[in-house]
């Protein structure tokens, strides 16, 4: 019998989560991108991420997502999945909800 294939998935922070009890929640593109490539050590294939701000708050902003994906990148080739809870915002002028159109790229890892 063929062998069963296994994605691991892991998320390593939340939009909202911050820490508590002894548990460190990953806030900047520097502790979400080594919590990544533990986790690709231990097994995952997978990595789901949230962005934060200055303020550790959930973002959107793309040259954060950027930064964190590209270190991911430079440690190791695990799928990074990013976070589809920002899609729903306010839009300051008018105050009507509207969904955000900026799409990430797919930051392939480098040919190696």
């Amino acid at each position: 019998m063929a062998e069963k294939k296994l994605m691991i998935i892991a998320a390593v922070n939340g939009g909202a989560q911050q820490d508590r009890e002894g548990a460190k929640v990953p806030i900047t593109p520097a502790e979400i991108a080594e919590e990544a490539v533990r986790c690709h050590k231990a097994g995952a294939s997978i990595i789901h991420i949230h962005a934060r701000d200055k303020n550790k708050q959930a973002t959107a902003d793309v040259k954060i997502f950027g930064e964190i994906i590209q270190r991911i990148r430079d440690k190791c080739e695990i799928l990074v999945q990013t976070t589809n809870g920002i899609g729903i915002h306010r839009e300051p002028k008018t105050g009507r909800l509207g969904m955000h159109t900026v799409l990430l790229s797919c930051w392939a890892p480098q040919t190696r």
